[in-house]
């Protein structure tokens, strides 16, 4: 029989947010092997999300 201690348990309850149409925007993004990565906040409740989109194409764009 083992004598070792289960670590403690906590329960942390967040409150619920109303329901809202998020505002993603993007805080970074990069090309990978599938496609373009994005990663977008939600400035309303602070969610993230991670958006892959593999039909993204290369639009180049002189800078004057």
């Amino acid at each position: 029989m083992s004598t070792a201690r289960r670590p403690e348990r906590h329960l942390v309850v967040v409150p619920a947010q109303p329901p809202h149409r998020h505002d993603w925007q993007t805080r970074s993004c990069h090309r990978t092997s599938q496609g373009l990565l994005s990663y977008e906040h939600c400035g309303g409740c602070g969610r993230w999300r991670v958006h892959l989109n593999r039909t993204a194409t290369t639009t180049l764009v002189e800078v004057p």
